[in-house]
This record gives structure tokens, sequence and C-alpha cells, in this order.
């Protein structure tokens, strides 16, 4: 694709593919998300989906010569591509969207849309933490959040360290699970969606986002071969 360049004040933007993204760039978003690490804002994530999605563009930032943020999204169709609307990264399957910027930078709304190409962009799950960069929801809802500040590793290893047998039992199970049904595949509702004869395979049908589904978070999303089926029951206090 052809990278876009917009100018607005001291503000120069520039719309690319991620495998564009230099590995200076690549180190200046590590670096950018270093102080409060989210996997569904950082560089790894974009590229995970950006590998399923081709679709995914970001919007890199410059202020006075230098690299100053990092906006991922993408386009659910080629047809919302040539009408200029975007959606979150990923779609329904993140939890967390938004500007990955140098600290004290903020970006009017209105000029995040000029400087990405879009008319207009969905999106969820916008952290409040983004106010500092300028960027506000139509209006704010109590979600919950997923928060490892020291990554999914640590937190296993600390969890083994305070309850060995619920590890054990947990690691027990998921030997199991693969020995018995291998690779499954998620139900149709959750599949991608974005490209062209999806719907006639009968992806994103009839998928309701939880907040809005009057059964909340109670639906069943496990693969037909596991329905029913509980993996996870939080203790008191976990």
């Amino acid at each position: 694709m052809e990278p876009r360049f917009v100018k607005n004040g001291r503000v120069t933007s520039q719309v690319v593919s991620l495998e564009a993204l230099s590995e200076i760039d690549q180190q200046a978003w590590r670096r950018f998300l270093a102080p409060r690490p989210l996997a569904f804002l950082s560089y790894p994530y974009a590229r995970a989906v950006a590998s399923c999605v081709p679709s995914v563009r970001v919007c890199r930032l410059m202020q006075d010569g230098r690299v100053a943020g990092f906006f991922p999204f993408q386009y659910r169709s080629s047809a919302h591509a040539a009408l200029g609307i975007g959606q979150r990264l990923a779609g329904e399957m993140s939890d967390y969207f938004g500007l990955v910027a140098e600290p004290g930078f903020r970006i009017a709304e209105r000029a995040l849309l000029d400087a990405c190409g879009l008319r207009s962009l969905a999106f969820t799950h916008l952290d409040e933490s983004q106010r500092e960069n300028g960027l506000a929801g139509d209006k704010s809802e109590v979600g919950h959040r997923i928060d490892f500040p020291q990554g999914g590793k640590a937190f296993w290893e600390e969890k083994e360290r305070q309850d060995k047998k619920f590890v054990s039992d947990t690691e027990r199970r998921e030997r199991k699970l693969i020995r018995e049904h291998g690779a499954l595949q998620p139900p149709k509702a959750l599949r991608d969606a974005h490209y062209p004869g999806a719907k006639k395979l009968g992806h994103g049908q009839g998928y309701v986002y939880p907040p809005n589904d009057p059964a909340g978070y109670d639906v069943d999303y496990l693969p037909e071969e596991l329905k029913g089926r509980t993996y996870y029951e939080p203790e008191e206090g976990s």
C-alpha cells in the first residue's frame, strides 16, 4: 500500500501497514507502552492481528520531527475502507483500544480521524487513561479489567507459589483437553467476519457484544465440543 501523509500543525501523520514500521519505530512503540504495559496495545499483538486480518493499518504520528505515537486500527471490509469507516484493532477480540504515545502527547479526536484518513471509527474498550492523550468516547461504561503488570508468566509463577494444587490441576486439565480434542475452532459467531464470503460461512452471525446482551456474560462461547463444561471457578479473594 502507498503511505498516506497528513500534516496538522506540528503533527505529521503517515498511515502504513505494520510491516512498514522500522525497528526504531518498534522500539519507540515498546518504550511508549513500558510505563503501563497492556498486551492488547502492544506491537506483538498488533502484528499477530495483522497476520490474520490484512486490513490492519497503523497511523504513525510525528511531532516536531520525532515519532510521538502509534494508532493501530483496521477496516471491517474493503467497502468500509473505501468509505473511510474504521474499527478498533481486532474488533471484538480486543479488550483495550487506543493510542500508544509518548508522555504528554495529545491530539483532538477529529484531528486523529483526519490523520488516519477516516470519516468515522467504531469502537468500545477505550480505556479511561486515553483521556491523557485527548481521547474519550461518547459515553463511559464500567467494565472488567485484567491486569498482569509483570506479564502472564510472572502471574502464573506467583500463582504456583500460592496454590500448587490449583496450578497442577489446571495444567493436567489442559493436557487432557489437548490429548482428547486437539486443535478446536471457536464458534462461528466468534470467527473472523471481515473478509468477503465470511457471511456465507456463518462467521460473526448471532454474536452480541456481552454488555449489550440480556444474557450478559452467561453466554457459553466455548467450542461445540466443550460446551457446558466449567474450567475455572474463582475462589474467594482471587
